[in-house]
């Protein structure tokens, strides 16, 4: 059991969460006043490490600017983590354009974070986050994980 808070149209609401066997039910508040960030976690082969990458947004930190995270969690540290995340936005044409991209790389750690940017913000338009981190595993093997964020529609720009 979970409990936590959320402030959602102005109202803190607070929860518990119920998890069992097989289904997990949110107590003290509508679902989608609850809804809690769901983010697509994608995981290597044999559950080592994981990546998990956030919903695009207008940046609170830089106004005017479109961003998203991505975020690399092994269980344990490795010799070097790298990643490159993407930020794309929704083309006419039905497909995908990049519109930014960042690159990280640290050694020695178990948690690796990189995001990407667009020096603008539009609302309304779609936009995800695409993510690929690699990782050594005794120095010279490297394994890689890839993460796709979920479709965002993009508000809250000035």
């Amino acid at each position: 059991m979970k409990s936590w808070s959320r402030q959602s149209r102005g109202v803190l609401v607070l929860a518990t969460v119920v998890a069992g066997p097989s289904t997990m039910a949110i107590q003290g508040a509508a679902p989608e006043a609850m809804a809690a960030p769901a983010y697509p976690i994608a995981q290597d082969s044999d559950g080592e490490c994981s990546v998990k990458v956030q919903d695009a947004h207008a940046s609170s930190h830089k106004p005017g600017t479109t961003n998203v995270v991505a975020t690399m969690t092994c269980k344990s540290s490795k010799p070097h983590i790298s990643g490159t995340v993407v930020l794309e936005q929704a083309s006419n044409a039905g497909g995908w354009q990049q519109v930014g991209v960042g690159h990280r790389g640290k050694d020695g750690v178990a948690r690796l974070a990189g995001n990407a940017a667009w020096d603008r913000c539009i609302n309304g338009i779609q936009m995800r986050g695409r993510a690929l981190f690699s990782y050594t595993t005794d120095g010279k093997n490297t394994r890689s994980v890839e993460g796709l964020g979920r479709i965002a529609t993009i508000s809250r720009c000035p």
